[in-house]
């Protein structure tokens, strides 16, 4: 069996008592701090976690590459690249990097009639994605939109 320690809890934990989402990270923490693999590939590392836990996982990427990993990752979390900002104040206070575009390359991907096309997406200077990802502020936008409207009619003023 294996057990992990839970710091909020301060108790051990058998890992076969342990959350869905606990046992996935486990998983992605165990790739990207093997000694053998140079290229990890990970499919929604957030499946399963709090956001609180999402937030955090830019810096555990930063740690593995340091090690010299490469991290490819796939997500439809609005958390994950929200909380990049984490990984590229850390990685400058530790001269890793100046230009965060150098770190890290982020693509949308989307489908259309003529097929699917991936684009770059660029970084400012604090690691937040300029314009943020597109296709998730068209959905977020309309989301917020449809929420403002079943609102009663005595709502204050919208600022958008």
């Amino acid at each position: 069996s294996a057990d992990f320690y839970d710091k909020d809890l301060n108790t051990t934990v058998k890992l076969a008592y342990a959350s869905y989402g606990v046992r996935q990270a486990l998983c992605v923490i165990a790739q990207l701090f093997s000694p053998t693999q140079d290229i990890i590939l990970i499919e929604e590392p957030e499946a399963s976690l709090h956001p609180e836990s999402v937030a955090e996982l830019p810096l555990m990427f930063l740690e593995a590459i340091k090690m010299g990993k490469q991290i490819i990752a796939t997500t439809h979390s609005t958390v994950l690249p929200l909380a990049l900002n984490r990984m590229i104040k850390k990685a400058k206070e530790e001269g890793i990097c100046e230009d965060p575009n150098d770190l890290i390359a982020i693509y949308e991907v989307e489908k259309d009639a003529e097929g699917t096309k991936a684009r770059r997406l660029q970084l400012d200077g604090r690691g937040y994605i300029k314009g943020y990802v597109p296709s998730f502020y068209k959905v977020e936008k309309q989301l917020f939109d449809e929420w403002w409207e079943s609102l009663p009619s005595e709502k204050p003023t919208k600022k958008v």
